[in-house]
């Protein structure tokens, strides 16, 4: 139990920090800590529970992807503020430092390894938040739509 409120402490700090660092809006800093900190503490819960890394970045990054789309909406702002710092603890930094140093070192197959799992982690990234965007998008679009047709039911003249 300990562990889990460090690891969601530690992780919405980190939020707050990166926030600082890319200028995000003080009004937008509590929640794009939120997203920083779920998005962690939803990718070490998945590893803890046999999920493996690709998969444990996909589910928080579909999570974080939507959530990010409804704090925008609340906030009425672009959902990029919440994005970027959402999916930053997610981003295999430190998978991708191990493979080069396994590669300078000469184990070729463990640094390829490590490459091949920070790139499928880096892809498994884009597709959550491509499909979190683009289901959000077609969400408003319909809705968008059916206002339209509420306000006129006959269509344009």
């Amino acid at each position: 139990m300990n562990n889990w409120i460090l690891i969601i402490s530690l992780s919405f700090i980190a939020g707050l920090g990166f926030s600082f660092i890319f200028q995000v809006e003080k009004r937008h800093l509590f929640l794009a800590a939120v997203c920083s900190s779920t998005s962690w503490t939803l990718f070490q819960f998945l590893m803890s529970i046999g999920i493996n890394s690709v998969f444990s970045t996909l589910i928080s990054g579909l999570v974080i992807g939507f959530m990010t789309e409804i704090f925008a909406k609340i906030k009425k702002c672009p959902a990029i503020n919440y994005i970027i710092i959402g999916i930053i603890p997610l981003v295999p930094g430190l998978k991708v430092y191990q493979g080069m140093l396994k590669l300078i070192e000469g184990n070729i197959f463990p640094g390829v390894s490590l490459l091949l799992e920070a790139a499928f982690i880096a892809i498994a990234i884009g597709v959550s938040i491509l499909v979190s965007t683009s289901v959000a998008r077609v969400i408003r679009l319909r809705k968008q739509k059916r206002i339209i047709k509420y306000k006129n039911p006959n269509g344009p003249n």
